[in-house]
């Protein structure tokens, strides 16, 4: 088996634009149809053209957060997946379907109620494979929700870390491996890996009336900024982390450091 699709890049976080080719592993096959930011209700529209084009054997869907975030909600998200089903089966009446449930979102404006819509949609997506599966295209369920830990798995409040895609990856090649029968399950227990932002943000500074302004670039991986503040001569005092909120400004991020005691070094 090999993927298929019209791509083979992902989106760049640090360039903020598709075209990013660094793949960890070089001999990967990078063919897909994803894309990012899609709604179930976007793929409902563009699924069946593609797969008339790339005739695929097998259809590995997830989708549906960016229904719910945007507060379309569960039933329109399982809505474009029913669609995009039916869909492609008008041109793909054999096609067989693994479709993902959602992971749980943290850090949010309302991780209750979106945490809540998700769990209606894993819920409702059982039924709706049942209700979908032919003999000849079955539709099954990669039990991504499971044991999914939003708080070690996630880089941001939604998208998942290297951890999470691991976790993703290992729930689809199960459901492919069992009932599917396509390849092996993935190996327990799931390899521990490093996540984080790649590199050390270098910050400038520039002297204002009021403070010392640190600036710097965003840093990939990175969802959140503390800057530390110590007094090394005179009198050196303990490491303490400032207070005041790290600004934003598109790709730079920036902080006012007031107060610093004249002709000390920091």
């Amino acid at each position: 088996f090999g993927f298929v699709g019209p791509h083979d890049d992902m989106y760049s976080l640090e360039d903020g634009t598709f075209g990013d080719h660094s793949y960890a592993n070089p001999e990967f096959d990078p063919e897909h149809a994803a894309r990012w930011g899609w709604s179930a209700q976007d793929l409902a529209v563009e699924t069946a053209e593609l797969a008339a084009e790339y005739d695929p054997h097998y259809l590995l869907l997830l989708a549906g957060s960016e229904d719910i975030l945007s507060g379309d909600g569960a039933e329109q998200a399982l809505e474009g997946i029913g669609e995009t089903i039916s869909t492609v089966r008008v041109v793909l009446d054999d096609a067989r379907f693994v479709v993902g449930e959602l992971p749980p979102v943290e850090g949010t404006d309302d991780d209750e109620r979106f945490n809540s819509e998700i769990d209606h949609f894993n819920m409702g997506l059982v039924e709706l494979a049942e209700q979908l599966t032919s003999g000849s295209s079955p539709v099954v369920i990669a039990r991504v929700a499971e044991d999914y830990a939003p708080a070690h798995d996630h880089w941001d409040e939604r998208h998942p870390n290297t951890r999470g895609e691991v976790k993703i990856a290992a729930a689809f090649a199960d459901a492919l491996a069992d009932p599917l029968g396509v390849g092996d399950t993935y190996p327990r227990p799931l390899p521990e890996l490093s996540v984080g932002p790649r590199t050390a943000p270098e910050a400038s500074a520039e002297e204002k009336a009021d403070g010392l302004l640190l600036s710097w670039e965003n840093v990939p991986g990175a969802t959140d900024y503390r800057v530390v503040q110590r007094r090394v001569a005179p009198d050196p005092d303990e490491a303490t982390v400032l207070p005041a909120e790290v600004e934003s400004d598109g790709r730079e991020r920036s902080l006012l450091v007031e107060a610093l005691l004249s002709g000390a070094e920091h």
